[in-house]
């Protein structure tokens, strides 16, 4: 490591044509001496090589990296770690800008002065578009709290977690490159677009001496782009990744129990998230359940995930289970016990309130089942050729079930035990 260098700035670039000079001008104006710039570009098919070209000509302390494959933000972080000689370490994203000349001075020189791992900071939000607005508040990325005190990593999170401002993104953080080498801190490609999460919980855990500063100098763009909410498998799939990672990475280490209480506290809603979005993905014809992990039991732990709220069922639709139900013009749940109390939340989480419940015969007067009226399946004969019935019973029960529907003209159903 060169002791003349004291920042390396890592920029991952990526057809950001459009804001790239305003990003490097805000770098490249620093006042701090020994500062190295470390531009990766991740592929980009636009004029962002031509502009990271013409700034490396002009500034000796601009150093292009640059191949053809666009491999993520995560995979270019790390490239730039390995090439970074400075003493800390500052990502960057290549359509934000610091804020102020003197940032990196007046970071580099608390860190230096406090002996700290990190320094944390806020950054002022600007909007691409007015429509933007309503993704963020331009005070989600700063603290409303004070941490201006030298924490050790477990305290520090688990205080911004349950003042809820856990800010886990990267451009809000200046660190120590010793302390990320020895502990070796990196970011999961595999992780990507949520790298950002794993690498900050990781890296903050575990640090010795951390403090915030309750001053703004970054200045973070909000495009169409970054602020879309959409869900496909692959961001689905590392989403799911970084969940069980992040488990991983706490059963490693001998944390308190009140920092694990309260990281599980945390991961509540991204289990939640898990849940809902595997229902939008089926919606959209994709299955989460046929998604192939590396390691076989991450698919084990992700059915227990969706399946967690059917005890008896222990599964949840899979995709031809759900066309077919989508394509019948009626769904009959056929059974009122507890198997059909599991199913009836499935449907209901999967947004299906107009069902029919049905058992094989009701001795006297009319029943309810969860306030769902139940009726006699034969009563329900004149649906036979236009519904999908959902057998709610243990394999004891359904040969004769299945026999009773067959008499009655049902051709079409789902067996979920």
């Amino acid at each position: 490591m060169s002791d003349e260098i004291k920042v390396s700035v890592i920029i991952p670039v990526y057809n950001s044509e459009k804001y790239l000079e305003k990003c490097l001008d805000s770098i490249v104006s620093q006042t701090i001496q020994g500062l190295e710039v470390l531009c990766i570009n991740d592929g980009s098919n636009d004029l962002s090589l031509q502009i990271l070209e013409d700034y490396s000509s002009r500034y000796k302390n601009i150093k292009v990296v640059s191949y053809e494959e666009n491999k993520g933000q995560a995979y270019a972080r790390n490239r730039g770690l390995d090439e970074a000689c400075g003493k800390y370490i500052y990502f960057a994203d290549s359509d934000d800008q610091l804020l102020d000349t003197k940032a990196l001075e007046m970071l580099y020189a608390c860190a230096q002065k406090e002996h700290l791992d990190a320094v944390l900071f806020d950054a002022e939000i600007i909007y691409e578009t007015d429509l933007m607005r309503q993704f963020c508040s331009p005070d989600d990325l700063k603290m409303k709290h004070n941490y201006e005190s030298v924490y050790n990593g477990e305290d520090f999170v688990t205080e911004v977690i349950e003042n809820e401002e856990f800010k886990p993104a990267v451009w809000l953080q200046f660190w120590k490159a010793e302390y990320l080498r020895t502990n070796h801190i990196m970011f999961r490609a595999d992780a990507s677009p949520h790298e950002d999460l794993l690498f900050s919980f990781q890296a903050l855990l575990l640090s010795s001496r951390i403090r915030h500063i309750k001053k703004s100098c970054y200045r973070y763009l909000l495009r169409q782009a970054s602020s879309s909410r959409g869900v496909n498998l692959k961001r689905y799939q590392a989403y799911t990744l970084c969940y069980f990672y992040l488990y991983e990475f706490c059963a490693a280490h001998d944390f308190s129990k009140r920092t694990l209480n309260i990281l599980f506290v945390y991961m509540k809603p991204i289990k939640k998230y898990l849940k809902e979005k595997s229902i939008e993905l089926l919606k959209m014809g994709c299955d989460v359940q046929e998604l192939v992990f590396e390691k076989p039991v991450y698919s084990a732990l992700l059915q227990n995930i969706l399946t967690e709220d059917y005890m008896l069922l222990g599964r949840v639709f899979h995709l031809t289970e759900y066309e077919k139900l989508s394509d019948s013009a009626k769904i009959i749940v056929y059974g009122a016990g507890m198997a059909g109390r599991d199913i009836m939340k499935l449907l209901h989480a999967y947004g299906i309130s107009d069902y029919l419940l049905a058992v094989t015969q009701i001795d006297h007067g009319t029943q309810y089942h969860l306030k769902q009226q139940v009726c006699p399946i034969k009563e329900l004969a004149c649906y036979s050729q236009q519904s999908v019935v959902l057998l709610a019973a243990t394999k004891k029960y359904q040969a004769g079930m299945l026999e009773n529907l067959q008499q009655l003209g049902f051709n079409s159903y789902i067996c979920l035990l």
